[in-house]
Formats: structure tokens, C-alpha cells, sequence
């Protein structure tokens, strides 16, 4: 463990509805392409279908900015910027301090109960599996025993 959480800041801009609004303006823009590229498919003259071939063009221009509206703020989504600061508690405490002797001895007591902790866990596991141990080797000695026993008898 590096240390202890003195404080904590957490920022964060909803991109929800910008992400949306663009979503549905693009959505719009599309379905104005196809109903431009029907009309044109049915235009009588060629002056209209000219006109409809400018509009056209506006929309496609409509498209390619929504479309780089879109790719942007799922460029803000994908990253998140993180900041941390870690601070030496013992600097805090003042320049040149030491650490003192009960300190050490805390430090000390603290690595002691550790291992008496683990000394405890460990044996909690090897006792049971030394018990399964001894019984399936009481187990299979009987039965040698009686199969000797059986040759013989």
C-alpha cells in the first residue's frame, strides 16, 4: 500500500446530450439526402434536377461536419485525463525527521502479528489436509493388511 486517500477530486463533463443533438442532426441530414436523391430520380427537367443536385451538395456538407462533430466528442469520450498527486507523509512532518524508535518498534510488532497470521492460516489448511492424509493411509494400510491376511489365512 502506498498510503492512506487524503482527499479526492473527481471531475467530469455529460457529453450525453451533445453527443445525442449531433446523433439526431445527422440522422436528419441523412434522411434530407434521401428524399433530395428521390425527388432527383423523378426530376422532369434539367434545371430542377440541377437545383436538386446543388441542394444535394449542401447536405453532403451538412454530413461530412456532423460526422466530424460526432468523431470529436468521441474523441473526449475515449479519454480521460487523470491526475495524481502523492505526498511523503515524513516530509510533511518537517525536514530531516527521522523516524523514531518506537516507530521501529511498531513497525516491528506489526511484521510479528503478521506472521503469527499466517502462521495461523497456514496451519489452518495444513491440519485438515495431514487429517485426509492420515485416514487414506490408515485406509489403504487396512486393506493391505487384510489382503495379507486373506493370502495367508
Amino acid at each position: 500500500m502506498l498510503g492512506s486517500v487524503r482527499s479526492q477530486t473527481q471531475t467530469g463533463d455529460d457529453l450525453t446530450q451533445p453527443v445525442a443533438s449531433a446523433s439526431d442532426r445527422l440522422a436528419a441530414a441523412r434522411a434530407e439526402r434521401r428524399g433530395l436523391l428521390r425527388r432527383l430520380e423523378r426530376a422532369d427537367t434539367d434545371r430542377e434536377a440541377s437545383a436538386l443536385r446543388r441542394q444535394l451538395e449542401l447536405v453532403a456538407g451538412e454530413i461530412r461536419g456532423f460526422r466530424r462533430e460526432l468523431a470529436a466528442l468521441r474523441q473526449r469520450t475515449d479519454y480521460a485525463r487523470v491526475s495524481v498527486t502523492l505526498t511523503d507523509e515524513s516530509s510533511a512532518l518537517g525536514a530531516g525527521s527521522r523516524s523514531t524508535t518506537g516507530a521501529a518498534l511498531d513497525d516491528a510488532l506489526g511484521s510479528l502479528v503478521a506472521a503469527f497470521n499466517l502462521a495461523i492460516r497456514a496451519l489452518g489448511v495444513l491440519i485438515p489436509l495431514l487429517l485426509v492424509a492420515g485416514l487414506a493411509w490408515l485406509a489403504v494400510s487396512t486393506a493391505q493388511r487384510r489382503r495379507r491376511e486373506a493370502v495367508l489365512g
